[in-house]
């Protein structure tokens, strides 16, 4: 599946950007119903895939100029669930020319492909309202942006039934301090011009939203783009709701209350994460992918 990078046709990028269990699954599975609008999906993902290229990918392999670092990269990342679903191949970016010399040349390259293949103009990712979304926007100066938020309490509520439910721990204290993080970051690029959604008003006026959000975009709103036809992403089916005693609602309210006045970088500091550390590549282990391609150094 060898081409030509270049002569793909420019798509215009649009992200959707939130926080976990703020309806970015719901409202870009949406969007992507639109006939201008390609993205990858899947049945198994519940609709909108997610890329591991603009987290943990990023510090695993490090600088994909080199070339056995972008071999590593292109072996790792084809066997992602997204990248299966997008229905690409390995050999496209073994034999493209040019190449792409960083993740994001090579995730847009790919998206690119999503929407020549589908024939549509635009193309469509979401991803976290974390310090990572700016970063990621600068490698995108053509992109259209769509914040979505939720309160704080339903974000809470479906945070803690979510983690319940795949049995991990959760605190109501650690998400109510990553809620106000998360929002100074959307806040962030709002003032830079990216529109604001509200779940609340999604959910309660579907059609009166995505009207709204289509003609921001530039985008002629189509009446069937509102029916999913993917099962909700939601915490809540069949009405159960995490117990939580007046006392913990009170500690999160609190500390939510507090953390709002903190500044970004301290509560970076405070965020409680798990970073994979970065595994280095032994010298020669894609060699032998190396010659066979052709592949240099950019």
């Amino acid at each position: 599946m060898s081409f030509a990078s270049s002569d793909l046709k420019r798509a215009a990028p649009i992200f959707v950007i939130g926080r976990n269990r703020s309806g970015t699954k719901w409202l870009s599975n949406i969007l992507l119903n639109h006939t201008a609008v390609a993205g990858v999906q899947s049945e198994h993902k519940n609709g909108i895939a997610e890329t591991d290229v603009f987290g943990p990918m990023q510090r695993v392999v490090g600088d994909i100029r080199r070339a056995e670092n972008y071999v590593a990269f292109v072996a790792i990342w084809s066997q992602t669930d997204f990248f299966r679903a997008s229905g690409a191949d390995a050999e496209m970016f073994l034999t493209c020319s040019p190449r792409p010399t960083t993740m994001f040349e090579a995730f847009r390259l790919l998206m690119e492909w999503v929407a020549a293949r589908q024939g549509r103009p635009f193309w469509l990712q979401k991803t976290a309202a974390d310090d990572r979304s700016e970063r990621i926007l600068k490698h995108y100066p053509d992109a259209r942006v769509v914040t979505i938020q939720r309160g704080l309490m339903g974000n809470l509520w479906s945070t803690l039934a979510n983690a319940t439910r795949q049995q991990r721990d959760s605190s109501a204290i650690r998400s109510a301090i990553g809620y106000a993080l998360d929002e100074k970051n959307l806040a962030r690029l709002q003032r830079k011009g990216a529109l604001a959604v509200r779940y609340e008003d999604l959910r309660n006026n579907t059609e009166t939203e995505t009207r709204r959000v289509c003609e921001a975009l530039g985008l002629q709103f189509e009446p069937d783009m509102i029916d999913v036809r993917f099962r909700p992403n939601t915490s809540f089916q069949g009405g159960e709701r995490v117990p939580l005693s007046a006392r913990q609602i009170l500690a999160a309210r609190l500390a939510y209350s507090v953390a709002r006045y903190f500044p970004i970088s301290l509560l970076q500091a405070l965020r409680i994460v798990s970073q994979p550390r970065r595994v280095p590549l032994r010298r020669g282990m894609f060699g032998d992918i190396v010659r066979r391609y052709g592949i240099r150094d950019a």
